[in-house]
């Protein structure tokens, strides 16, 4: 698990390479606390044979595949609205597993709970989460946001604590304190960083500095110009 929540890194890697979006310096010293706090929250494993090498790749695998994943996400942005992409994505997610399920699926070994437990679990934390991740994939830096996804292991300790009762280790404490500092850090260097006038993707800011301009607006400065037609595009679309 802790090798999987090396994606922080992976995505940064990814935004750098495959959209030209590389993180400032700065922010790398969160994202590593934030990767480490993470690590000693979910623990280490000592042992190590050919099953647990196995599993180590196959975790990085996932984590290599979730920067695909985020760069992805972005990268459409400004061309596929967010609820089309995200019923995509899902869609070709469930025919992929539907034929293999089917195949090892046997008849009443799964109750009518366990079936609603599924469907729960696949509108809920899935398909809701990841459609909210896809949607702050369009505003934010990848990292950025998968900086607070990373945030989901600290929430699991905390509805532990209040759903089952399960009061977290000293070593659980000091990996949630460690990863939020992490957290916390690039977060404020990302509202250190915000501009004033709103973010615009590449394709939006691209057609308005292409609009043609006559007499006194041409000379008005950048905000003034455009800023009502700014908000008024943003509002009609994610």
């Amino acid at each position: 698990m802790s090798i999987t929540y090396t994606a922080p890194i992976w995505v940064s890697i990814c935004a750098c390479v495959c959209l030209r979006e590389p993180l400032p310096r700065r922010k790398w010293a969160g994202v590593l606390v934030t990767v480490l706090g993470i690590a000693i929250l979910t623990g280490f494993e000592p042992r190590l044979d050919k099953r647990m090498i196995l599993g180590d790749l196959l975790a990085l695998g996932s984590a290599i595949c979730f920067g695909f994943y985020s760069v992805a996400g972005r990268a459409q942005r400004d061309e596929v609205p967010l609820f089309t992409y995200a019923a995509t994505v899902y869609g070709l997610a469930a025919a992929w597993l539907a034929v293999p399920g089917w195949m090892l699926y046997t008849p009443g070994t799964v109750t009518w709970r366990c079936g609603l437990a599924v469907l729960a679990a696949g509108v809920f934390p899935l398909a809701t989460g990841h459609t909210l991740y896809n949607g702050a994939l369009r505003r934010l830096h990848p990292t950025i946001v998968n900086i607070i996804a990373t945030q989901e292991v600290t929430g699991g300790v905390i509805l532990g604590v209040l759903v089952l009762g399960e009061m977290p280790t000293t070593t659980t404490l000091l990996g949630a304190a460690v990863a939020i500092a992490g957290f916390a850090w690039t977060l404020r260097l990302q509202a250190l960083r915000q501009p004033v006038q709103p973010a615009l993707s590449p394709g939006v800011h691209r057609a308005i500095m292409q609009m043609p301009t006559q007499g006194q607006a041409r000379a008005l400065p950048l905000p003034q110009s455009y800023m009502g037609f700014v908000y008024g595009f943003r509002s009609v679309g994610v």
